[in-house]
């Protein structure tokens, strides 16, 4: 952990919480394949793992997780997702996904049994997404329900009402679905292109999800997003709430005026023109 740790603050203003994490600016910037940390026998870069699942009988691992060493919040984990080199998750097998799903259920059920945090995950897919590192790796961090909970809250609902069943259901707007996980065009996205993944069925924890269907899930995800730009992928899972999730945000365009101001997303993009577009790049995959 860097010598600074984080700290969360609340806005002079607004009140709403602010990261103080001044340690991060010392993350390594796009270390070349050989001095990658993330790469097989480099582990020692590294601090020691938490986790991780192995596929083959010498113990050889396919996903790791990882103390990060800049943290964002008191926890902040990475799940190194293959042991290849590769800079994007477009390029994930189905086996690496599941080994990732598995972590990541894995951490879940472990930082969502403290009651006093709530748990984020995301993926930073490029360097405009924010990626330091070129090796494909998710990122997972837990912070305190008063402080930060508003930030990711999802609205108590029940399945006759909830927006990502209707939303995963509107045949306009379905891209794919497999091994129980539906994906479509997001019908209100943050930005231009978003996209909307999760279980076909109301599911309001991930705690509780079959890592196939999550694994589905993200592997229809990444691989439908648009070519032409980095993304990030944000998981939302709060327990007893909501409907679990994955939101992909194409990094196209930027936050002006109106979008920091009020607070709000804007899109540029017909959400059918966007489905259009994913069911291509998919067939494709």
């Amino acid at each position: 952990m860097g010598t600074d740790a984080p700290r969360i603050v609340p806005d002079v203003v607004s009140g709403e919480p602010r990261v103080l994490a001044t340690a991060r600016r010392a993350r390594p910037h796009r270390p070349a394949a050989g001095g990658c940390p993330f790469c097989p026998g480099n582990e020692e870069a590294t601090p020691p793992e938490v986790s991780r699942v192995a596929r083959s009988a010498d113990g050889r691992w396919t996903a790791r997780c990882i103390p990060n060493l800049y943290p964002l919040l008191p926890t902040h984990e990475l799940v190194v997702m293959t042991p290849r080199h590769v800079e994007s998750a477009r390029d994930l097998s189905d086996d690496e996904w599941l080994a990732t799903a598995q972590l990541l259920v894995e951490r879940y059920r472990e930082h969502e049994d403290h009651p006093d945090h709530v748990v984020s995950a995301f993926i930073n897919d490029g360097e405009r997404a924010g990626a330091s590192i070129p090796h494909a790796h998710l990122q997972l961090v837990a912070g305190p329900v008063t402080e930060l909970a508003s930030r990711w809250m999802l609205h108590a609902v029940d399945p006759g009402s909830c927006g990502v069943c209707h939303s995963l259901a509107a045949n306009d707007l379905r891209i794919a679905e497999r091994s129980g996980a539906v994906l479509c065009a997001h019908p209100t996205p943050i930005g231009n292109g978003g996209l909307l993944a999760g279980p076909a069925a109301h599911d309001s924890s991930l705690t509780r999800a079959d890592p196939e269907v999550l694994a589905a899930a993200l592997g229809m995800a990444c691989r439908a997003a648009p070519t032409d730009v980095d993304f990030n992928v944000l998981l939302r899972s709060r327990p007893d709430l909501g409907h679990w999730h994955l939101e992909v945000v194409p990094r196209r365009g930027y936050q002006a005026g109106a979008e920091l101001s009020l607070g709000i997303g804007v899109t540029l993009t017909d959400p059918a023109e966007v489905a259009a577009g994913a069911r291509e790049r998919l067939a494709h995959a």
